[in-house]
């Protein structure tokens, strides 16, 4: 399992570094660290705290009973002026709920003796800015090179997390399909260029994630990418979703 692991992670890193390099320009919109929370009782409180590609990250889950949960989150990155960047700024909340199972024995173990299964819904609300002063090996359209965008957006999603115990902690694996719907995408340079109706791209966000436990204290990271599956977004975006954190939880 371990091996594999690793195998998949280097697979990862490789897809980020050519997502990157697709994406080209400043992003508009960034994937933020999916919620995977590792609650075992009825009235547990897990916080944790991120930092990645998003920025920095705070996330918080509530065990309503053993089996009931509810999540709530919020990101705020700011990139430092470079020589592609001029500015660039993104915040986000998010709010969902979630059930979670543990299954034993399936398919002769091939999945693990004993594993969670986690269902979630959720809708994260998102305001981003930015300016390119040029574009990464020359990949952006040329008439977006130095333009100021911004908008906000409304991003529902439905999420799937499977988490594996192992000798260190556990092994989680994340499936993310969401919409991102900005509501009007400002180019604030040359107004007329604005997109007053933006196409509504649909994301798939597949993100591993491996957790180290000591008692109830945790450290967490997060590696994989966001990508579109149908619909061509009419705004950069980031492909990366990598972060490391760490987490606490308590009982109330």
């Amino acid at each position: 399992m371990l091996c594999c692991a690793r195998t998949s992670a280097c697979a990862l890193i490789a897809c980020l570094l050519i997502g990157v390099v697709a994406s080209g320009c400043t992003p508009l919109y960034r994937p933020t660290t999916p919620a995977v929370p590792l609650l075992e009782e009825a009235r547990q409180l897990e916080a944790k705290a991120y930092f990645g590609a998003e920025g920095g990250h705070a996330q918080v889950g509530y065990a309503i009973t053993e089996d009931y949960f509810v999540v709530a989150g919020g990101s705020h990155a700011t990139s430092p002026e470079t020589e592609y960047v001029k500015f660039a700024r993104h915040g986000a909340l998010e709010v969902g709920v979630g059930r979670q199972w543990t299954v034993e024995n399936v398919l002769y173990g091939i999945l693990g003796r004993e594993f969670k299964l986690q269902a979630m819904g959720g809708a994260i609300r998102g305001r981003s800015s930015a300016q390119s002063q040029g574009c990464l090996f020359g990949l952006c359209p040329p008439n977006t090179r130095g333009d100021e965008r911004g908008g906000t957006y409304w991003k529902p999603y439905l999420q799937t997390n499977y988490v594996r115990p192992t000798s260190r902690g556990r092994f989680g694996i994340v499936g993310r399909l969401s919409t991102v719907q900005f509501d009007t995408i400002e180019n604030r340079t040359v107004p007329e260029r604005s997109i007053d109706n933006p196409t509504t791209p649909i994301f798939l966000d597949a993100v591993m994630v491996f957790q180290m436990n000591v008692e109830d204290f945790g450290l967490e990271t997060h590696l994989g990418v966001s990508w579109p599956v149908r619909g061509e977004p009419e705004f950069n975006f980031q492909p990366a979703v990598f972060s490391f954190g760490v987490g606490y939880r308590f009982s109330l």
